[in-house]
Parts: C-alpha cells; sequence; structure tokens
C-alpha cells in the first residue's frame, strides 16, 4: 500500500488539538434574578424583581500554538482555562476550545450561537485568547493555521470581525457580551468612555450585543495573563469593579474598570476597548453578572413591588388633598395584554420557521410575520430578536433564490476519459485504472462536479507539485465551498483496488465545515507516509449537505463495494431535494523514490 499510516497520540498530536468540556448545570434553577430601581437616581427605590436569565452559557476560545508564521502564545490556553473554571463558578455552562483552525472558529461561533443562542431568556459570553490583527482599518481573529497578513490566504484563513458581527445577531437572546484578549479595530462596534449606569433599571432588559477588547489597533497587547488576572478580579470581586456597589457587575461596567486598570498598569501602551453593536436592535440593555455573595432578592411587599404611590391621609384644610392614581392598575392591564401579544409572536414565529414551501412562498410568509407584528412591545425586548431573525432568515432565502437562479441544475452528462496522468505510461496502466474510470463516473453522475458553475470545494497537496517522495508525510488541505458549508469526504483510490478513507476516520471524526472552512488531513494524530510501489494515483473529495454513511467504514476497503454504497447514498440525497448541495473534485498525487525521477509506472 503507498500510503502508510502513523498514529500520534498525547503530546505528538500538536497541531489539530481540540479540547472540548461541558460543566454540567445543577438541576436547580439556574436563572439569574435581579432588583430593578425606580431611577439611576442615587438611592432611588426598588420597584421591581425579575427573572433576567433562564440559562447561561459561555463559548471559552485560547491558541498558544501558531504553526503557519504566527508567534506561539504562552498563556492563551492557561487564560482560557482559568475563564472557563470562573464562569462554571458562576453558573455558566462552558463550552472549552483550544488551538482551534479558522475553520473550527468559525464553526464554533456560529454553532453557539445558533443553538445555544435559540433561547431568548440566555444570556450567551465568549471569550477569545490569541493574535488579533487590523488591516485597512479591519479587525481580525487570527486563528491556529493563518499565514501571515499580506496575503489572500490571511484574510481567507482569519476571521473578519463583520463575520461576528453577523454571528451575534444570529442569537435570539437576550444579552451577548464577547471579550477578547487580542488587540484590533472594534470596526463592527461603537466605543464608549460614559461612565456606567448608577443602578440597574428595566433598561438592562433590552437586547445587546457587547464587546470587549483588551487592545486597540496596532498595539502589543501582553501575554502574561494581565488581562485575565485583572477580568477575574472584577467577576470574583477581589476588585471593585461594581462601580456603584449594588452587586451586580455589568458590561459597561466591567468595560469602564478593565480600561482603566490596564491602562494605568501598562502606562498607556495597552488600551481596552469597549462597546456595543452598531445596531439600534441590539445596544440598548447590558449584560449581567452577579457579584459573590449577592442573594437573589426577596420577594419584594406588595406595595413596593407594584410601585404604587403612598396614599397620605385627607386633609382637615384640604378637600382635594387625597391622592388617587389608576396608574399602576392601567399598566398591569397593559403588560398582560403586551404579554398576549407576545405569546402570539412567538407562535407565529415558530409556524414561519416550520413552514415548508418554495423559496417565493418562504420568503413571503416571512414578510407577512414582519406585517403582522411590527410594533415595539414596550415591556419585553424579545419582539426585537424575533423580528431581527426574521429578516436575517429572509434575507437567507433570497440568497437561495440568487443562487438557484444563477445556477440551473445540470443535465446527466457521459463519462469523461480519464486523461493520461504525469509519470505514468498509459501503456502499461490500462489494467489499473479502473478505479480512477469509476470515481470519475461517480463524480460526473452523480455530484455537481467542477463544471456546475457553483464555487466548486478544492483539495490540494501541501507539496505544490504534487509529487512526494518515500518517506514523505502526505499533507492534503481539503477546503468546502465558499458557497455554503457541509461535510466532506476524502479517499484515496488506489491502483490495486483499494481505496483509503483519509476523512472521516476514527482520529478525525470532524468533517462538517463551515462554508469555505479547510481541514488539514495528514499533519494531525493520523499521518501518512509515501511508500512504495510507486506510482500516481487519486484523491477524490465530496462535498454533502449530511454525512454519507451512518457510521464509520474500515478504513481501507475495496472500491467495488465502497463506490456501490457511495452511489447509493448519493442518489438518496438527490431524491430528497439535495443534489445541488452535492460538490466533487479530485486530484492526483505521485508517489516517487527520488524526486525528479518518477517511475514509469506503478508495477516498477
Amino acid at each position: 500500500m503507498p500510503l502508510l499510516q502513523r498514529a500520534f497520540i498525547g503530546a505528538l498530536s500538536g497541531f489539530f488539538f481540540l479540547i472540548a468540556a461541558v460543566a454540567a448545570q445543577s438541576a436547580t434553577d439556574t436563572g439569574v434574578y435581579v432588583e430593578s430601581r425606580e431611577s439611576e437616581l442615587p438611592g432611588a427605590p426598588v420597584v421591581d424583581r425579575w427573572r433576567l436569565y433562564g440559562a447561561s452559557y459561555a463559548l471559552v476560545i485560547g491558541i498558544d500554538n501558531y504553526f503557519n508564521g504566527w508567534p506561539r502564545l504562552s498563556n492563551a490556553v492557561k487564560d482560557a482555562e482559568l475563564v472557563a473554571g470562573a464562569l462554571r463558578n458562576q453558573g455558566f455552562e462552558v463550552e472549552l476550545l483550544t488551538d482551534v483552525t479558522g475553520s473550527q472558529l468559525r464553526e464554533s461561533l456560529r454553532r453557539f450561537f445558533a443553538f445555544k443562542g435559540k433561547d431568548p431568556q440566555a444570556r450567551l459570553f465568549v471569550w477569545f485568547a490569541g493574535h488579533g490583527h487590523t488591516e485597512n482599518g479591519e479587525g481580525y481573529l487570527v486563528p491556529a493555521d493563518a499565514p501571515l497578513p499580506g496575503r489572500p490566504e490571511f484574510n481567507f484563513a482569519a476571521l473578519h470581525m463583520g463575520d461576528v458581527g453577523s454571528m451575534v445577531r444570529i442569537a435570539r437572546s437576550k444579552h451577548v457580551l464577547a471579550v477578547f484578549d487580542s488587540c484590533f479595530a472594534g470596526t463592527v462596534f461603537s466605543s464608549q468612555r460614559s461612565r456606567p449606569p448608577a443602578a440597574i433599571t428595566a433598561a438592562v432588559k433590552r437586547p445587546v450585543r457587547q464587546f470587549l477588547t483588551s487592545g486597540d489597533a496596532d498595539q502589543k497587547v501582553s501575554d502574561d495573563g494581565t488581562f485575565r488576572t485583572l477580568f477575574l478580579r472584577a467577576l470574583q470581586g477581589q476588585e471593585t469593579a461594581d462601580a456603584n456597589r449594588d452587586g451586580y457587575l455589568t458590561g459597561t461596567e466591567l468595560s469602564f474598570y478593565l480600561e482603566d486598570r490596564v491602562m494605568n498598569l501598562s502606562q498607556g501602551v495597552q488600551t481596552p476597548r469597549g462597546g456595543k453593536l452598531r445596531d439600534p436592535k441590539f445596544d440598548q440593555g447590558d449584560f449581567v453578572f452577579l457579584m459573590p455573595g449577592r442573594r437573589e432578592p426577596p420577594e419584594l411587599p406588595e406595595t413596593v413591588a407594584t410601585a404604587a404611590p403612598m396614599v397620605m391621609p385627607p386633609s382637615a384644610t384640604r378637600s382635594d388633598s387625597t391622592e388617587f392614581t389608576l396608574d399602576d392598575l392601567k399598566k398591569a392591564e397593559a403588560a398582560e395584554s403586551w404579554a398576549q401579544w407576545q405569546a402570539r409572536m412567538d407562535a407565529a414565529f415558530r409556524e414561519t420557521e416550520a413552514f415548508r414551501g418554495r423559496a417565493a412562498s418562504r420568503q413571503a410568509a416571512w414578510d407577512r410575520f414582519l406585517a403582522a407584528f411590527g410594533q415595539d412591545n414596550p415591556f419585553s425586548g424579545e419582539d426585537d430578536l424575533l423580528r431581527g431573525q426574521a429578516i436575517a432568515v429572509k434575507a437567507a432565502i433570497g440568497e437561495e433564490t440568487r443562487v438557484a437562479v444563477a445556477v440551473p441544475p445540470q443535465p446527466k452528462k457521459d463519462p469523461v476519459p480519464t486523461p493520461p496522468m504525469v509519470g505514468v505510461n498509459p501503456d502499461k496502466i490500462s489494467k489499473h485504472d479502473w478505479p480512477f474510470w469509476e470515481a470519475r463516473n461517480i463524480m460526473v453522475s452523480e455530484t455537481r462536479g467542477d463544471a456546475s458553475g457553483l464555487v466548486a470545494p478544492t483539495i490540494l497537496p501541501y507539496n505544490h507539485d504534487s509529487v512526494y517522495v518515500g518517506g514523505e508525510d502526505v499533507v492534503l488541505e481539503a477546503r468546502a465551498s465558499i458557497r455554503f458549508g457541509g461535510y466532506i469526504t476524502v479517499d484515496y483510490v488506489q491502483h490495486d483496488g483499494n481505496v483509503v478513507h483519509l476523512l472521516p476516520t476514527s482520529k478525525h471524526a470532524q468533517n462538517r465545515v463551515a462554508a469555505g472552512g479547510k481541514i488539514l488531513i495528514g499533519n494531525g494524530e493520523q499521518r501518512y507516509t509515501a511508500m512504495p510501489p510507486f506510482g500516481t494515483e487519486m484523491i477524490m473529495m465530496l462535498q454533502t449537505p449530511e454525512p454519507l454513511f451512518p457510521a464509520e467504514r474500515e478504513q481501507i476497503e475495496p472500491v467495488e463495494g465502497y463506490f456501490a454504497d457511495l452511489r447509493q447514498a448519493l442518489a438518496g440525497m438527490s431524491r430528497r431535494g439535495l443534489g445541488d448541495q452535492i460538490l466533487s473534485t479530485h486530484g492526483f498525487i505521485t508517489l516517487c523514490r527520488v524526486r525528479g525521477e518518477c517511475p514509469a509506472s506503478q508495477d516498477q
């Protein structure tokens, strides 16, 4: 077998190392309750008590092991682990990721905001520790596999802050706070430097997307853990970040505290920046942490909870002095009416979301939803979140429609003869190349292929000439279409009639990638080495909207049975209307004893 598999475990796996740790939530209520005051004036009376959050989720990311030109870091992973522990102590359900690649960074953030953010009553927190970069005034988060800036490859691999701004809009959750222990320009949020509010009021319930960076554009951020240390001190009440000492630490208070402390300690060299998303629908509320020792507020007396004015006794000298008001009753009636309206909106959203029809019909359904529920609910921010989500879904359907019109389904084509392959004598391989012909037949007949009009996926050998000498590691880069993501399958088709599954495998099971995302094969726990017999063989790549097979296959198997199952799986997806999202590509690599002296045939 020309490729010899080598398993690397433990510390040797190095690159593509991913840790996922999710803390189990307590069976008790994990909601966060707060007291609100009548106004922000000092000493304003408490007028209400409510459940601000029903759940708390955090995604914590740290990257130390940069391997494509960026300097390695020493404390980003450690910082992430300590932050994750502190958040668990605060009642958050935490997912911890380390040394993520660009595709993993995109997918983990999008999944977090889509799935954890589906709860309107949740708060979402993100921590990213790693390199950041500003280019032409635009901010980027730098994943482990990003090359140095100045090349198109950097702009493709790094995560643009504009994409982060789009992702936070996916969430229906009330509040989102993202803290970046890195430096870049805050192009998606408006920087704020005003004093934090003096007290929690009802305004805190409004939707918000807040951001905080540990440094400004073109600044060098310290990798000594200072920013993380100050963040944890604030969260744990070891320093007075709670400016009004009411037992609640808001995102605005946290930003103000970190800006002052970091600037003082660094003598102005490092300037944290905080602010809110540049969007009027998401810049009104404030993220809230409970300070240690803060107890849930007791049930308020009825006279306080309803905020009824104190009634003075009648005056002996003034017959009109008795105070009379129905404001509290009117407010209660209005709140009840709006709650019923919100319930109808929620039900309508779910019904519209579940509606299945042609793209034009689905867009019309969302138009009806938006027209029916265009009023602003003064007692909740959930209506703003649902309208924003509806607009985003409608736009996504519009993109589907545009693509579908621009790229009509392609007719079935007759197999295209395989051209002669570099380094192989056609006269000597005729009895061997049938696996390549069959692979090409499948790609032409069952997928949209390279000629579909869509941007096809790509499979690229890391050696620019696609030639590997004996003993050399074979490393490949599989990249998804930039139009949409999917599940990537990569197979190594051999002359001898066997197929080696390179992705997915038991050691490389994650094969789902976002649009434009890439996966490196052969440089992690599962490695492959060029071995004799030498010759030229095929790499076959498929991108599908769902996994090809329900279970992992044997890593090496005869092509006859595999190709039969593959055809059946692809045909099944097409019957379910998923054919437009089945893409393919292929390439060839040549295995040689000595570079520059490739064999005349694979028999040699």
